[in-house]
């Protein structure tokens, strides 16, 4: 009887939601189809959630805590770089890797330490060198790593010396990565973390994690001026991510290099979380081995307990990478080195050879085992040749405490004013140290292009001022006594700033192309003091009608190395010219700089002394 009641009563709460939702037009197919949805949706989040392994290969957790409160001291490393076959995704190709590792090892010190690295060569062919990008390097511009510049190349079964001491004043994100060919593409990079020293004793709380190695060195405890940006008082962690090719680079860029381009540049095929991601290998694929079981979802782990710092570095050839988060805003509290005003947005764009440092704020507090989408949306602008390989929108997953558990749908929210922060982002954030930027001893007026020339056999070129750059890597420029024109090819533009007048130098940089151009200065950071982009038509500088800087007096820009020239616009940057050496000026864009869109600053070649200059002879082999 009471099994029939129970029935009935079932019929009844049926048949009454049948009629409701008649007469809404909802039908029965309807409803399957939610149901279906709903279904699929939960099959994917335990696919999703089952995919997690603990990190072994890269570890994404930083250590603040084994730096922030001990004295400067150096660091010795020893790298091996060598060609293994690698699948990051899934499909397997050729990685370069340092000691193994792929992305390579994470240096990580703190203000004023030294690093003395070796780096030995064992590709199979290849010549390489190793730039620290970001890193002010004054009085030692032997230790760039860029190849015709500041050093010979590393020739196979050779080694260099990287021997240099960060400034009291340097902290924040940085990387490094090979300046040679296309090496970067294939894996050749890794993260630099400079970590600010704190100015409080080693909490109770902190002192529980430090290694007992550091401990057995009984490092004073530092004492400093704090900051609200000081590492230590948070769980940090670091992302590199970037556009990943399943060729080798060196074949992207021979395409690049022949008719067949068209002056296109390669588009990839995935992007890269930390190393791995997974490739759906039921796409349409060219014939090369490719296993989705091998790729490896990547999975971050966030403190539960206090705020995290997400440190992001893109690592890519060629593409914009916009980084957002479900259910979460990132304060943005650090820019290519630089610490900056907190700022919330909702997404934060990141071109090729920027970082930016965010503070990871949950729209609600999260659960330990709460786990959340990570997404990483290329540019479409970036890509002028489809390819079907490619999803534009790319993922990855965080989550709090010991495992994943729970995959978070995204969570509509409606703070409407809060936006994403685009690549062109001179005049959005603020420095937290205001300082007053200089006026110009000296203006130059620079355009940028890549184009085919007939006369060159229809092969794309990159230009700055109608000059390609293309060195002699066995012929350094840092070893001229004096460079002058005349020593100077007709195809290489340098720029030298050796009066005594000249300490601050104005850029006005005017890309005449169809895509940005993500231009980075070794050796110096740089104000961006506006950026235009044109709506229609070209939006070259205009000397008759220049735009107004008054915002500079009560809003200063932030110090940069690397920013990106809007598609059909222009930028102004200015910076100070205070760092003796020879240093490149390029886009980051691999095969533009590849094809030669680079020029040099000459600073004050009179001041770079004998040792700097014997270093860089002695990587070629010779006496200076």
């Amino acid at each position: 009887m009471t099994s029939t009641r129970a029935g009935l009563s079932i019929f009844c709460t049926i048949f009454v939601v049948v009629v409701w939702l008649n007469q809404r037009g909802i039908t029965f197919d309807a409803v399957s189809d939610w149901f279906t949805s709903i279904r699929e949706a939960a099959l994917h989040e335990q696919a999703v959630l089952k995919s997690w392994k603990p990190e072994i290969s890269f570890e994404s957790r930083l250590k603040p805590e084994e730096h922030v409160y001990r004295e400067p001291r150096t660091f010795v490393e020893d790298w091996v770089v060598r060609e293994e076959l690698r699948a990051p995704d899934g499909v397997q190709k050729p990685v370069l890797t340092v000691n193994g590792q792929f992305p390579g090892p994470t240096i990580e010190l703190r203000s004023g330490d030294r690093l003395n690295l070796r780096v030995t060569n064992e590709l199979p062919e290849e010549t390489t060198a190793i730039h620290f990008h970001g890193i002010r390097l004054v009085g030692a511009n032997s230790m760039d790593g860029t190849p015709g510049l500041t050093q010979c190349p590393i020739s196979r079964g050779s080694h260099f010396w990287y021997n240099f001491t960060i400034s009291e004043e340097q902290s924040g994100t940085f990387w490094w990565h090979s300046h040679s060919a296309t090496q970067r593409a294939d894996g050749l990079y890794g993260a630099f973390i400079i970590h600010k020293p704190s100015s409080s004793p080693i909490p109770p709380s902190i002192d529980s994690h430090i290694s007992d190695e550091l401990k057995r060195k009984s490092y004073p405890i530092v004492r400093r001026v704090d900051s609200v940006h000081a590492s230590g008082n948070r769980a940090e962690h670091i992302l590199l991510v970037g556009d990943w090719y399943h060729d080798t680079a060196t074949a992207m860029m021979k395409w690049y290099r022949s008719k067949t381009s068209h002056g296109y540049e390669p588009t990839p095929d995935i992007a890269l979380f930390n190393g791995v991601n997974t490739f759906d290998c039921h796409r349409p694929i060219k014939k090369r081995i490719c296993n989705s079981k091998n790729g490896e979802r990547r999975f971050i782990r966030l403190d539960d307990k206090k705020p995290n710092r997400l440190r992001v570095v893109n690592t890519g050839m060629l593409a914009d990478i916009d980084i957002s988060i479900d259910n979460h805003l990132l304060v943005v509290i650090e820019a290519d080195g630089t610490e900056v005003k907190p700022r919330k947005f909702r997404s934060v764009t990141v071109s090729p050879g920027q970082r930016y440092s965010v503070i990871l704020e949950p729209l609600r507090r999260p659960r330990a085992g709460d786990s959340f989408t990570l997404r990483a949306a290329m540019s479409p602008e970036d890509f002028q040749v489809p390819n079907v390989e490619l999803d534009l929108e790319q993922t990855a997953i965080v989550y709090y405490g010991p495992s994943p558990m729970r995959l978070k749908s995204p969570q509509a929210h409606n703070q409407a004013s809060i936006a994403g922060l685009p690549a062109f982002s001179a005049e959005i954030l603020s420095p937290l140290l205001l300082v007053v930027v200089p006026e110009p001893d000296v203006t130059y007026t620079l355009f940028v292009k890549s184009m085919r020339k007939d006369r060159l056999g229809g092969i794309p070129y990159g230009y700055v001022n109608q000059t390609s750059w293309k060195p002699d890597p066995w012929n350094p420029l840092i070893l001229a006594d004096d460079i002058t024109k005349d020593e100077i090819r007709k195809d290489q533009l340098v720029v030298t700033t050796d009066r005594r007048d000249v300490k601050v130098v104005e850029l006005i940089i005017n890309n005449i192309d169809e895509g940005p151009h993500p231009f980075h200065l070794h050796g110096h950071h740089f104000w961006p003091l506006y950026t235009h982009r044109s709506t229609w038509g070209w939006g070259s500088y205009n000397t008759s009608s220049p735009p107004s800087l008054s915002h500079l007096t009560h809003s200063p820009p932030v110090l940069r190395d690397t920013y990106t020239i809007p598609r059909r616009g222009y930028a102004i940057i200015r910076f100070r010219a205070d760092a003796p050496g020879v240093w490149l000026f390029h886009c980051h864009v691999l095969v533009h700089l590849g094809t030669g869109m680079a020029m040099v600053f000459d600073v004050r070649h009179d001041h770079i002394t004998p040792y700097v200059q014997e270093i860089a002879a002695n990587s070629c082999g010779v006496a200076h």
